[in-house]
């Protein structure tokens, strides 16, 4: 499939909203049907196709997040720090709730120690959410966290 079998829509509610990619900042031009593709205007003019999940595209759109386990856009008034969800959320606090969430759930949180406090909560949340996917039991200060329906 190509860019140009794309089923564009130029009045999505993110038309024209201010975007971060690993180049350049820009907006955003159009956004498939299905929300997985973004026409962007970098700021040098050029004009790039980015995938939601892409690397490239850091979902840094203003008002919105990326709920990653919920797998939708979501506006909530505020650019993310992080990923935003349930688990996110949770992970947010110091490396020692990091390190006791990493023991009840069979994470080996030593393999992090290299890294930044940021670094390790998302190393840690990428698992988890990862297991969560998967339908697999995670828990957290003994409260089991599922996806949404």
């Amino acid at each position: 499939m190509t860019t140009k079998d794309i089923d564009w829509n130029n009045e999505h509610e993110l038309v024209g909203k201010e975007v971060y990619t690993n180049r350049l900042p820009g907006k955003i031009l159009a956004v498939s049907k299905d929300e997985e593709k973004f026409k962007i205007e970098q700021n040098d003019g050029k004009i790039r196709f980015l995938g939601r999940g892409s690397f490239s595209f850091q979902t840094r759109v203003l008002d919105y997040r990326y709920d990653r386990i919920e797998g939708k856009l979501i506006k909530d008034g505020r650019p993310s720090r992080g990923v935003d969800d349930e688990l996110g959320r949770a992970l947010d606090g110091d490396e020692r709730l990091l390190e006791e969430v990493c023991e009840e759930n069979g994470v080996d949180f030593n393999k992090y120690s290299h890294l930044n406090p940021g670094m390790k909560r998302m190393a840690v949340g990428n698992i988890l959410r990862a297991r969560i996917r998967r339908k697999e039991k995670v828990t957290i200060m003994g409260e089991e966290i599922v996806a949404d329906a």
